[in-house]
């Protein structure tokens, strides 16, 4: 077969390179590991009957050690990408909280301010319904110290969270 390729137009080592590719092709086989065999085939074809060198050999015992040791790399680059993601994304969560905390801290604070104007203005003008705005205002101002609180608490423990993932 070999002599009926070269006679007929001297292609017959790229021709048998189709057959020898469509031999190694797997479902699974990734274009590395295939241009690996490639490359051991085009060189080790025809070249039986030498002797293999000493670093060779050594060479080729170590490959499984090696193979699993880029696993593991590969492995923990994963896990390292997956945790450095979470914790980017715990520290977005935070920066949130924060933003909303200061919001409502702001609030809170004008709310205060108003209530304490309006019973000013209450006492001054002997007005109930400016002094029960004003009491209206303060209950306001300690839902929203509540609020603060709660946010606080979840701050706490979404720092908590980016420290142990940081360990």
């Amino acid at each position: 077969m070999k002599c009926l390729f070269t006679l007929s137009h001297g292609q017959a080592a790229v021709e048998r390179g189709y057959s020898v590719n469509k031999d190694m092709l797997v479902e699974n086989l990734q274009e590395k590991t295939l241009i690996a065999m490639r490359l051991v085939h085009d060189a080790m074809a025809g070249h039986t009957d030498e002797a293999l060198p000493k670093d060779l050999k050594q060479h080729c015992r170590g490959a499984r050690t090696r193979y699993e040791m880029y696993l593991e790399d590969q492995k923990k680059l994963r896990e390292q990408t997956t945790k450095e993601k979470k914790r980017k994304e715990l520290c977005q969560e935070i920066q949130k909280v924060k933003t909303k905390r200061q919001k409502v801290m702001t609030s809170a604070e004008t709310m205060e301010k108003e209530a304490h104007e309006m019973a000013v203005m209450a006492e001054k003008k002997h007005d109930f319904t400016l002094l029960s705005k004003s009491n209206a205002y303060r209950k306001g101002v300690a839902d929203k110290k509540e609020e603060v609180a709660a946010l606080d608490k979840a701050l706490k423990e979404l720092q908590e969270s980016v420290n142990k993932l940081k360990q």
